[in-house]
């Protein structure tokens, strides 16, 4: 998929996700989500992985607070409106299928960007603008990085911390906050002096040269799809409607 399929099918993906808010099963985003996830390969695993690692923290959290503390169904929550008489169980599911197909979704757009990358930006159909927007983004997210890579390193050397799990690394834990912070400070500063205003990034990158095409064959399969389930989805087909009509053409 070329920069632009790979936009516009989160953007599908997002209005699947939004429209069945008194529905359990948000079936059309969860559809799409498993859809990039076996487009991605042998990556799946990976994704999966990182999946379960941000929504089973989260799935904890709701079942403390609404299982068993407050032991009843919020009135409404995010993506998601309870019906009267709803149990704690079947938002807390609702909810977590939510998240579920959200981290999915982007944790497989994440990848399959990562493979047209550095052009992926410059590909994008947007104005040159935005375009600097999301270069500056990247720019500041890639500091980060460095500084907690740099922080990492100087703390392991200090004997503050460990390359393992230990608890040296739970007790010192938040001197590499800190050591980051200062890092990323540091590391930003000089980007601004350099390349940010010597150099006069990312304004002085082609953000208006656009080659190839702006969609190709493979993204408006993807996106066929992604219109044709967000569609149902918002007419109001559910699993049960499926099933039915599977059951009818049977017979």
């Amino acid at each position: 998929m070329s920069s632009n399929g790979i936009v516009l099918y989160y953007i599908c993906f997002l209005v699947a996700l939004v429209l069945p808010r008194f529905e359990l099963v948000p079936w059309a985003a969860l559809v799409l989500a498993l859809a990039i996830l076996i487009s991605t390969g042998r990556s799946s695993l990976k994704i999966i992985y990182k999946t379960l690692g941000v929504t089973l923290p989260l799935a904890g959290w709701l079942v403390f607070v609404w299982v068993i503390v407050a032991e009843r169904a919020p009135d409404s929550m995010l993506l998601y409106q309870s019906s009267p008489g709803d149990s704690p169980w079947r938002s807390v599911t609702a909810i977590g299928l939510r998240f579920l197909a959200l981290a999915l979704v982007t944790f497989g757009v994440i990848n399959h960007a990562s493979r047209i990358e550095p052009s992926f930006t410059f590909k994008l159909f947007l104005p040159s603008q935005v375009k600097a927007v999301i270069l500056a983004a990247a720019s500041l997210v890639g500091s980060f990085r460095e500084g907690l890579a740099r922080a990492h390193t100087a703390l392991v050397t200090a004997g503050l911390l460990t390359t393992r799990r230990s608890l040296l690394n739970l007790k010192n834990g938040w001197l590499l906050l800190r050591t980051t912070w200062v890092a990323w400070v540091g590391i930003s500063s000089e980007r601004l002096d350099t390349k940010w205003e010597i150099e006069d990034l990312p304004f002085s990158a082609p953000l208006n040269a656009f080659t190839g095409a702006l969609l190709t064959l493979t993204d408006i399969l993807w996106l066929l799809l992604a219109i044709i389930l967000t569609v149902l989805q918002a007419m109001g087909f559910s699993i049960n409607n499926i099933l039915q009509l599977a059951a009818f053409h049977q017979q």
